[in-house]
């Protein structure tokens, strides 16, 4: 049976995107490539308009999308998105990846037709993804992008694809994304490589006069940033023409809009200079929902993102936590912002509270009502405010009342066998809807044991609610300890991958995997990917 590693028998499709500033699109952009992928991971590189709104309010919406931030300033997408790849396979154990941009729509619109292309990439190889460049009439700025964009080039002077790798599973922490996500090198050379041309990548770049003016002035400021040579490098000097265009005066008219929409990405063309003639066009409107519930279709003014933009480049934002409040602890934040942003937990109780340390850090994302049960006394916890109980939390008590979230984290190390159903009835008691759970550097043998004892007590686990989190864990006993576990029946179970034995069988599974676990570092992990503290460990190993 084909991948019959997954209990489901289909693969698991994950995609990769790293956006800025692109509210006229990113609705539905996710919408269209989220119905077909199994996860959709979105990294926000300090957008200032609403998209980083809009993608939160998607992931709540469609539950598969997952949203996290690298808000660095400078155009270093080959490092992040390669960052990004090696962070989301140790953390989904994917068939495919599917790298892909703000503009860019997969060009299929159902899963089996997508997933029969996929099948055609060799293993441990990548497929290309044409594009299909659609472009303004006129001139003409599209109100609510893509919708009003029906042409498209017949021809392509030089065909541009994009990469999806095809992995089974495999962690690919030896693999590097090239610039643009147009190929994917392993150790420096290409692996085997198949054109699709049954499935295109729908490509719409060009969308307005305003979206294409920010688009140059914010993208060669952080071509700049990233590189002061970068005008010397040919990947960027389309960046540099066009900013040099908008800062003489002469602006983008209509009539460069066009010839812009028409020439994207051309290396012949050069704006305001005699070049090829246009090429030819075809009608071939792209079969994608345009529905929006979160936005308008309408750029941001261009002169308003700039300013912010700017000024975000000179302020330094205030970290959730001071390196001192903190010594000698690993705080990962990152996981826990996305949980509580997607699901906006109005409460949250820590029955295995410890310091406090994470139960302060929901509180300081804004959850309003916490508390804390733990074996300290209340003046070694560092709780600012909320409840906090001192007493054993192997032994049954009950506060009277139930909590959005219950975290029992780090289990292993503080609840003794012998009192493991009181810590669990504990935490039934206090919650009906999520409870999230970890055990450190656990085995295959203990975890399946702990989620049996979960599992009697009606909890199973949310596998990608689960693989979620981990993919942006930068602490190593988070991405292969954390589990979210669910009322048993509420995990989504109209989808196999949710399916409570499913997910049980599968995370035991790649709790088998080898595991080259680092020696615990203190750190304030505020953001994934770019974090010093992670690139010094290896974590999951094909041996």
């Amino acid at each position: 049976m084909p991948y019959s590693h997954r209990p489901s028998g289909q693969p698991r499709v994950v995609g990769l995107t790293m956006v800025k500033n692109e509210q006229d699109i990113i609705e539905p952009m996710i919408r269209h490539n989220a119905g077909l992928l199994d996860a959709l991971i979105v990294l926000d590189n300090g957008s200032v308009d609403a998209t980083r709104v809009i993608a939160l309010a998607l992931a709540r919406e469609l539950g598969n999308v997952v949203v996290t931030d690298s808000s660095k300033f400078g155009y270093t997408q080959c490092e992040r998105m390669t960052r990004l790849l090696h962070a989301a396979q140790t953390g989904y154990f994917a068939d495919f990846i599917i790298f892909l941009d703000a503009d860019e729509f997969i060009g299929a619109t159902t899963r089996s037709s997508f997933h029969a292309e996929l099948a055609k990439i060799p293993q441990l190889g990548f497929g290309g993804m044409r594009w299909c460049n659609y472009v303004l009439s006129d001139g003409a700025t599209v109100a609510n992008p893509p919708n009003g964009m029906t042409d498209r080039l017949a021809t392509d002077v030089l065909p541009i694809y994009k990469a999806v790798l095809r992995l089974d599973g495999a962690t690919g922490t030896d693999l590097m994304v090239a610039p643009g996500n147009h190929a994917v090198f392993r150790a420096g050379k290409l692996p085997p490589a198949v054109l699709l041309p049954d499935l295109p990548i729908w490509h719409f770049p060009v969308r307005g006069h305003a979206q294409l003016t920010a688009k140059v002035l914010v993208g060669w400021l952080a071509c700049l940033a990233a590189n002061p040579h970068a005008a010397e490098i040919p990947q960027s000097y389309h960046w540099k023409v066009m900013y040099e265009n908008v800062i003489s005066g002469a602006g983008i008219d209509a009539g460069a809009l066009r010839q812009l929409s028409l020439h994207y990405a051309n290396p012949d063309h050069v704006l305001g200079a005699s070049g090829p003639s246009d090429p030819p066009l075809m009608f071939d409107p792209a079969p994608i929902s345009t529905e929006r519930r979160y936005s308008a279709g309408a750029y941001l003014d261009p002169l308003i993102l700039l300013a912010r933009s700017w000024e975000q480049s000179l302020r330094t934002a205030d970290p959730l936590f001071a390196p001192e409040e903190a010594p000698g602890a690993a705080i990962d934040i990152p996981p826990f912002r996305f949980l509580y942003e997607k699901h906006q937990f109005g409460s949250v109780l820590d029955g295995a509270c410890g310091t406090g340390l994470t139960l302060e850090m929901f509180a300081r994302l804004g959850v309003a009502d916490v508390a804390g049960v733990g074996p300290l006394p209340s003046e070694a916890v560092v709780l600012r405010r909320g409840g906090y109980v001192s007493h054993d939390a192997a032994i049954a008590y009950s506060l009277g009342r139930q909590y959005d979230l219950v975290l029992c984290l780090h289990t292993l190390a503080t609840v003794p066998a012998e009192a493991a159903m009181t810590f669990i009835a504990n935490a039934d008691r206090h919650t009906q809807s999520m409870v999230a759970f970890s055990l450190d550097y656990t085995t295959a043998e203990h975890l399946e044991l702990w989620l049996a004892r979960w599992h009697a007590c009606g909890w199973a686990p949310d596998l990608m609610e689960t693989l979620a989190l981990r993919s942006l864990s930068s602490t190593a006993s988070l991405r292969r300890g954390i589990v979210i576990l669910r009322r048993s029946g509420t995990a989504g179970t109209d989808r196999p991958e949710v399916d409570p034995l499913n997910g049980t069988a599968e995370l035991v599974s790649i709790a088998r995997r080898p595991f080259r676990a680092p020696s615990p570092t203190p750190g304030i992990h505020e953001e994934p990917l770019l974090d010093p503290a992670e690139a010094s460990w290896s974590g999951y190993t094909e041996s």
